[in-house]
């Protein structure tokens, strides 16, 4: 936690403006954890993608309640067959945010390519990676994080 305030830190002095902190999958965890632990001091927001909503290893939602007061984005696929970060869990996720975070907004993507050739969970599906869709959903997420109106619907080709 002490070598993130020093990057915080640092980067605030370098670029003059408070960082975003981002995870994907199981990152995550360590984005929400930091939030959470600095109480949101420093950063300007927190961006959640595959957010790790249950399973073996926990849930973003595990860490102390009520606790992040910046913008909150959740970015996910419809399609996302991970067991770890169903998309079913997303109105969970954002009602644990909501309670302390001045908005919490949602990225739902569709389409893009999948790798997998039978119906089965995995995180090494491409829907998981956003696979095919990522200019688009990178541009909606670079539109959030300007204050810009943004796309709540990323859709890409099926």
């Amino acid at each position: 936690l002490e070598d993130m305030r020093i990057v915080i830190g640092y980067l605030q002095k370098r670029y003059g403006s408070k960082p975003y902190l981002q995870g994907h999958c199981l990152a995550t965890f360590s984005a929400a954890s930091v939030a959470s632990r600095l109480k949101s001091d420093g950063i300007s927001g927190l961006i959640l993608s595959s957010t790790r909503s249950t399973g073996k290893d926990g849930s973003v939602t595990d860490f102390e309640h009520g606790t992040v007061n910046v913008p909150v984005l959740l970015v996910h696929h419809r399609d996302d067959s991970c067991p770890q970060s169903p998309y079913q869990n997303l109105g969970r996720l954002k009602g644990f945010y909501q309670n302390s975070a001045p908005k919490v907004d949602i990225i739902t993507v569709t389409g893009g390519e999948s790798r997998m050739k039978k119906k089965q969970q995995s995180c090494q599906d491409g829907f998981h990676g956003i696979k095919g869709v990522q200019k688009d959903t990178a541009q909606a997420i670079v539109s959030w994080l300007l204050g810009q109106e943004f796309p709540a619907l990323v859709e890409g080709a099926e």
